[in-house]
Formats: C-alpha cells, sequence, structure tokens
C-alpha cells in the first residue's frame, strides 16, 4: 500500500471540511436541516441530502460529474436539496442521527406515512462515486420502489422477487459496515452474512461484480468465486470500480499463498482493463494508477515481475499524472486529481516534483490546508522533522470554520505526538516534545468544549486519536496534567455534550 502509507498517514487519517458559504449554489435550499426537512415532510417530497466537504477529492470528483452536469438540475426537480457541511451548527450531531461519517454520502428520504403523520424514512445511500447515468438510474429506482431502504428490499431481492434496478440500488446503498469507521465485529459479521445470501442469489452479473468486491472489503479471506465474479466482464469490473480500486491491495494481502500470484495477475490485469473503460473519469483514471503502483511494488518485492517492469510503470503513471494534472482546469477537477496525482509524483521516487505540485496548488487554492497538510506529510516520510512541522503549523494556522480547525489542530498535534516516538526511537536530536504540544491540545479542547458538536460525529473521531496519541505518552507530569484537564473539562459541559465528552475521552 505504497501511496496511502506515503499520503494518508496525516493528511486523510482524519476527516473535516469548510463551510458551504465557500461554494454557494442555487439548487441547494438556504434553511438548516430540520427546516429543510420539515418543508420535505409538509410538501410530500423526497429530500436529497448531500453530505461533504469542500476540500475532499472524492467529493469534488462528485461534484464535477455530477452536480455539475447540465441536467442534474432536472434530474433532481422533484427533491428538497439539502447541503450539510461539517462545519454547519450541529452538522456533526446530524451526522450521528442520520449515521454518515466519511465524505461524500448522498441520501434519498422520502415521506411515508408513520401513525397519524409523516415521517422521512431512508431509500438510497450512496457512499462512493457514481457517475451522473448511475446516479439519475438510482435516484428514479429509489422513488419508484415502495420499500424503504435496506431490510425490505434485500428481502424482496431474496426471494427472487426484486428488479435489476432494485438489486442495483441495493448493492450501491450496502455501506454500513464497510464505511463507517466504528463499524463493530457483530455489524461487521452481520453484513458479510447477508451480502454472502445476496450474492448466491443475484442473477444479474453486473451486481454479483459489485457485491462481491463488498465482500471482498468486508471479509477477512479471498474468495476466488468473488474475486471471478468482480472480473468477469467489462459491466461487472466497471459496476465495481468503487470498493475495487480502494480494496485491491488489501485482496492481494489477504490472498493464500498458493494462489498470491494468480490473484496479483488477475489484480493486475483488472486494473489496466477497467483504465481503458471508456465511462473512466480522470480523477478515477488516476486511482487505477495508483492501484497498479501498490500491486506492481508488491509483486516486484516478490521478484513476481521484471524490476523493467516496475520502473516502466512508474514512468507510465507520472506521465499520466502529469497530462492529467495539466488538463483539470476547473476548481472541482482540480481538488479531485491534485493529491493523487502529487501521491503518484511520491509513490514513483519523485517526492521534490510531488511537493513542487502541492506547494503550488496551495497558493491558488481556496483549501491550502489540504495541500500543506499533505506536504507536512511527505517531509515526514523523508525524516525532516522540522520541515513536516513547519508545513502541519501553516495548515492548522490556515484552516477555516469550526471541524475544519478541529481536523487541523488534531493532524497537527498527531504529527507532533509521531514524532516524538521517532525522536524516542531513533534517539534523533528533539525538534518537539510533549511541552511543546500540551499547548496545542489546549487549543484544541478548548475549541471543542466551545462546539454544541464538539465531541460528537467526526469531531469525536479526532479526540479519539488525540487520546491515543497522549495515552502513549511516558508517565510525566505534562501527560498527568492534560489528562485532569479532560475530566474538568467533561464535568463542567452540559448534559449531552458532558455525557459526548465523557465518552469520547475518559472512557475506555
Amino acid at each position: 500500500m505504497l501511496y496511502r502509507q506515503l499520503i494518508l498517514g496525516i493528511a486523510v487519517s482524519l476527516f473535516g471540511s469548510v463551510a458551504m458559504g465557500a461554494e454557494p449554489n442555487s439548487l441547494w435550499i438556504k434553511k438548516t436541516v430540520a427546516e429543510a426537512l420539515d418543508q420535505a415532510r409538509r410538501e410530500k417530497k423526497p429530500a436529497l441530502l448531500y453530505w461533504g466537504a469542500v476540500w475532499c477529492p472524492p467529493c469534488n470528483q462528485l461534484k464535477a460529474q455530477v452536480f455539475s452536469h447540465p441536467d442534474f438540475a432536472t434530474a433532481t426537480s422533484s427533491f428538497i436539496r439539502i447541503y450539510l457541511d461539517g462545519d454547519d451548527a450541529g452538522a456533526q450531531d446530524w451526522g450521528e442521527k442520520l449515521n454518515v461519517s466519511g465524505y461524500p454520502t448522498v441520501l434519498v428520504l422520502a415521506p411515508e406515512k408513520h401513525g397519524r403523520g409523516i415521517r422521512m424514512k431512508e431509500r438510497l445511500r450512496i457512499a462512493e462515486f457514481v457517475n451522473f447515468a448511475e446516479f439519475r438510474t438510482l435516484l428514479s429506482t429509489a422513488l419508484a420502489s415502495s420499500m424503504p431502504m435496506k431490510k425490505d428490499l434485500a428481502s424482496k431481492a431474496l426471494h427472487g422477487k426484486a428488479t435489476s434496478e432494485e438489486w442495483k440500488l441495493l448493492a450501491f446503498t450496502w455501506d454500513i459496515a464497510e464505511t463507517t469507521s466504528n463499524a463493530d465485529e457483530a455489524q461487521t459479521k452481520s453484513a458479510v452474512d447477508e451480502l454472502r445470501k445476496l450474492f448466491s442469489s443475484c442473477p444479474y452479473p453486473e451486481i454479483r461484480g459489485l457485491l462481491a468486491a463488498r465482500l471482498l472489503n468486508l471479509d477477512a479471506g479471498i474468495h476466488p468465486e468473488w474475486l471471478e465474479a468482480v472480473i468477469a466482464n467489462e459491466a461487472s469490473l466497471y459496476a465495481a470500480r468503487g470498493p475495487l480500486l480502494a480494496g485491491a491491495s488489501q485482496w492481494l494481502e489477504k490472498a493464500p499463498s498458493d494462489t498470491a500470484r494468480d490473484t496479483a495477475d488477475k489484480l493486475r490485469a483488472a486494473i489496466k482493463r477497467l483504465r481503458d473503460h471508456p465511462g473512466i473519469s480522470p480523477a478515477e483514471q488516476l486511482q487505477t494508477w495508483v492501484t497498479s503502483l501498490d500491486l506492481e511494488q508488491h509483486m516486484a518485492d516478490r521478484k513476481w515481475i521484471d524490476s523493467r517492469q516496475w520502473e516502466k510503470t512508474r514512468d507510465d503513471a507520472v506521465s499520466a499524472a502529469i497530462q492529467i494534472e495539466s488538463s483539470s482546469k476547473s476548481p472541482f477537477e482540480r481538488h479531485a486529481v491534485v493529491s493523487d496525482a502529487a501521491g503518484i509524483f511520491a509513490a514513483a521516487g519523485k517526492i521534490n516534483l510531488a511537493m513542487e505540485l502541492l506547494k503550488r496548488e496551495a497558493g491558488t487554492s481556496d483549501t491550502p490546508w489540504y495541500y500543506q497538510s499533505t506536504l507536512g506529510s511527505l517531509a515526514l516520510q523523508k525524516k525532516e522533522y522540522k520541515e513536516a512541522l513547519n508545513w502541519s503549523a501553516k495548515a492548522r494556522d490556515s484552516a477555516q470554520g469550526p471541524a475544519t480547525r478541529l481536523q487541523w489542530l488534531a493532524s497537527d498535534i498527531l504529527l507532533q505526538s509521531k514524532i516524538i516516538r521517532e525522536q524516542a526511537a531513533n534517539g534523533s536530536p528533539k525538534v518537539t516534545s510533549e511541552e511543546a504540544t500540551a499547548p496545542e491540545i489546549a487549543t484544541w479542547l478548548d475549541l471543542a468544549k466551545s462546539l454544541p458538536d464538539g465531541f460528537s460525529g467526526r469531531n469525536a473521531l479526532r479526540a479519539r486519536k488525540i487520546k491515543e496519541a497522549v495515552t502513549a505518552w511516558a508517565e510525566t507530569p505534562i501527560k498527568r496534567a492534560t489528562l485532569t484537564k479532560w475530566t474538568e473539562t467533561c464535568i463542567m459541559l452540559k448534559k449531552e455534550a458532558k455525557n459526548a465528552c465523557t465518552k469520547t475521552l475518559l472512557k475506555d
């Protein structure tokens, strides 16, 4: 997992977003989520709720390919369109209510009779990139179905009564254990058991491929029939592209030793076929190269491919990244491709080229902190600790919006903590310490306790990561004082915030 180790360690290991005010769009209703849902109930209209962030590459890929499509307004004209941004007031509490965490997620909520009133019931959940044609099909199928998602629809499918469109709707919306970061073992096992039944019952090769890819991302092992279903034909391969690109490297790592090389050959060939598919987007093309680099490094390390082949793939990936990055002009397109292009440069050993691109983009972007964090991550990989701290501090200081600031404060704290551990392990000169990090933690805590949802949703994920880092510190007065401050803070908060703070910071 070369690329992910290089880039995701700092910049994307936590989550954040920035305010919707940075990208006004007349299609989205200018009301709070509660007000918008109330309007949908009164008018008996479905709601299309988009949960995303201005900085996040997959979100911008969705914006470039779907929300910017000339037919998007017409396709969604019957909906109350809601943009829920992570920095909106109470957004993280809404995230927990709606069970959304990862960016981007799209929900369709439809009005249904409930007793004497009307409630909004989930009909569709998309937690990965889809193109506009897929989006429109899923949307129309979700509205046409009289069943709430997804238990009843799964039952219909298992009894052989679902149409191909309903099977596709079910396959695309099956994401709880796969994309929810805090899914427990029981949730994952339940999802695997249900998906196994669906896979065995599904009569449509294209949908079987997507279901199989989800199983491969969830299950502890790799099953030949699942892999064969994914790569069966161009339709199954394209339908499964999201989970395939996200999980192919892990699939190879799970393969038994006696079939690992054959699995690697099949995955490598499948990624090449996917790259040539006419429906693939520029961002997805880059992601195919990222996956190829991961797979082929694994193969080169084991002498399964010639070193010249590995070098050629790196050169081809760099050439493709240069071409795609240079031809991506709109803000949405650039947000969608720049980080992957830089990651490809870094994975190919061209760290300086990656850093040049990121510095250039940070100088012109409306979300410079995202690229500055990645620069810090690359500097950390090079063991250039002072430079890593400098870039991380720039990212922390340029971040805007309360949830975004919490994100990048946490990122900076985690980077400092990692450097502290590495200094202790390799005996390098100290460039930071627990004493230097403690004030940053205090700043983060002050901001978190000032927000009604400072310890909810994605904010809670950041808090837990900080807790893990501080717990690993050596036993010193600084550590004891930090933990004591957490206890004092949680006790002083009001009921709901107090419970969330206590659950996140004080309980094991």
